[in-house]
């Protein structure tokens, strides 16, 4: 009798610790944000493929997209070349940064190389940048301001029309 209410007990407290966190992914329309449209960048500085540093106050004063991803998500595959798409049209007016969410950079170089991606780049092998912007869910595209503040966001699937769309208004400004 008392392996069965240990077992018991056992079970409930597994069955609860599945419960814990899962506000976190409340429903399918949360898609984990921390920052929101209209909120400024969170601090964060990152080393970039060029040799640069790319942190919220060295964008200040250009139009921005950061781009987190990594090359393991099929979603994020197919976007990659709609970011380069665009970086090969207003790279000379727009600073771009693609910021990999827990992959390292030697693996970042070789899927650029092999893919003729030519985007600047931050390997990053955690999630610490990446949880300053969301929780959770990649692709995420920030579009940002000369003041550094987020006027769009695309989560998992963006079309380069409402990319080019965004950035023609923001350069307009």
């Amino acid at each position: 009798m008392i392996r069965s209410i240990i077992l018991f007990a056992f079970i409930l407290l597994g069955m609860a610790s599945c419960v814990v966190g899962e506000d976190e992914y409340a429903s399918a329309s949360d898609f984990g944000n921390v920052v929101e449209i209209g909120d400024s960048l969170p601090r964060f500085s990152v080393t970039l493929s060029n040799g640069s540093t790319l942190s919220n106050e060295s964008l200040k004063g250009r139009v921005a997209v950061l781009t987190f991803f990594n090359t393991a998500c099929g979603d994020c595959r197919r976007e990659l070349p709609l970011i380069q798409e665009a970086y090969s049209v207003y790279a000379d007016r727009v600073s771009f940064a693609c910021i990999s969410r827990a992959e390292k950079e030697a693996s970042v170089a070789s899927y650029w190389q092999l893919h003729g991606l030519s985007m600047p780049f931050s390997g990053q092998a955690d999630e610490t940048v990446y949880h300053a912007f969301a929780k959770h869910t990649i692709p995420r595209i920030y579009v940002v301001d000369q003041a550094g503040v987020i006027r769009y966001q695309f989560v998992e699937q963006m079309q380069f029309n409402e990319l080019q769309e965004a950035l023609r208004i923001l350069l307009a400004d």
